[in-house]
This record gives C-alpha cells, structure tokens and sequence, in this order.
C-alpha cells in the first residue's frame, strides 16, 4: 500500500507543472501561444492558487510568466514546438519523450484537486473554440473592458512553496522530472551512452 505524506513543491516546479498539465489535455497540441495564453487565463482564473500574473494586453490577457515557463518547458525538452500546417504560429505539445511517461494531472490532482478541475473545464469549454472566438471571449471580460492596457487582470498570490500530499515515490519522481538541472543531466547521460563503443565491453 502506498503511503502518503505532506510534501512542499517549490512554486517554479508547481508552474510547470500547471503548463503540463494544461498541454496534457489537447489531444493533438495547442494551436499557437495566444490560445495557450487564453485558455491559461481562464484556467486561473477559477484555480485556487493564482500561480501567474496576467495583464491586459492588445491581444488579450497576457502573462509574461507563463510566456517564460513555456521557454523553459521547451529548453528541458518536456514540450515542443513545430509549425502549424495552415496559418502562422506553432503547435505546442508534450514531447515524445514525456507523453504517457508522467500523469501530470494525475500529480496536479493530488496536490491541488480544484486547480486540476479548473484546467480540465477550461481547455473543455475554452480550448477549440476559434481564435478569433477565444480572443473575443477574452476582450468580453468586465476586467480586461474596464482596466487600461498592461494593468494587471489577475494577481499571483500563490506562496513560494506549494504544499500537499503525495505518495512519497511520486513527489519525488515529480520533484526530479520538473528541475532542470536533473534533466539536463539525464540528457549529458542519454548521450554519453549513444556515444560510448558497447563493443569494447568484455563479457565475463
């Protein structure tokens, strides 16, 4: 039997985490960083801990923080990003690598059921719609009509640390997975190993 107990997830793993979780849930990829940037908006907005500052941009809400996890997301090679087929913009997605390897909203769930939720509803209701549709809904929003461009929409309060309960195993897989020096170790060790001559090795 697994045995639970309280862990403390340090806020820049809880984001990426957030952002993982939220790509989990498109089937084929997000189309483009100004639908991954709503759809986040209205995540957070009914999430329990406000994670990310959003500020009313020409385009829509619009969080600087989210833009600088999703760079580091891609740097550690947790997500990827390639060309749409039509139109300009990318396609934002968990990498190969990664996909079906973690539950991230299995881990978001069990430190934060609500925010799980949050996410799930958004991407639902919020994530095919049309772009020009997504970016309506956004500029529809009493906050983002009534406040001048780059006020602040919605405030982070989230504390430094996260806590919650997980099973000791999986708050350290989580732990690990998210930290991107562990990661880029785990890279310089993938590649040694496809450089290195198994031939050389003697069999006893």
């Amino acid at each position: 039997m697994s045995q639970r107990c309280a862990c403390s997830i340090p806020l820049p793993v809880y984001q990426r985490l957030r952002v993982l979780s939220l790509l989990e849930q498109f089937t084929l990829g997000c189309y483009g960083k100004v639908r991954l940037q709503k759809v986040a908006y209205f995540s957070e907005k009914e999430c329990c801990r406000k994670v990310f500052t959003f500020r009313k941009a020409p385009w829509g809400p619009y969080s600087e923080e989210l833009a600088d996890v999703i760079e580091q997301l891609l740097s550690m090679g947790l997500v990827v990003a390639g060309p749409l087929d039509k139109g300009s913009g990318n396609r934002y997605e968990l990498a190969a690598v990664t996909r079906g390897a973690f539950s991230y909203s299995r881990w978001l769930r069990a430190l934060s059921p609500n925010d799980g939720s949050a996410i799930e509803d958004a991407v639902k209701t919020y994530g095919y719609l049309k772009e020009e549709e997504l970016i309506e809904a956004g500029h529809r929003e009493e906050a983002f009509r009534t406040r001048e461009f780059y006020d602040t929409l919605l405030e982070a309060s989230a504390e430094d640390t996260i806590p919650g309960e997980m099973d000791l195993g999986e708050c350290d897989d989580l732990m690990l997975s998210l930290s991107p020096g562990f990661v880029r170790r785990v890279d310089r060790l993938a590649a040694a190993g496809q450089d290195f001559d198994y031939s050389q090795v003697q069999s006893y």
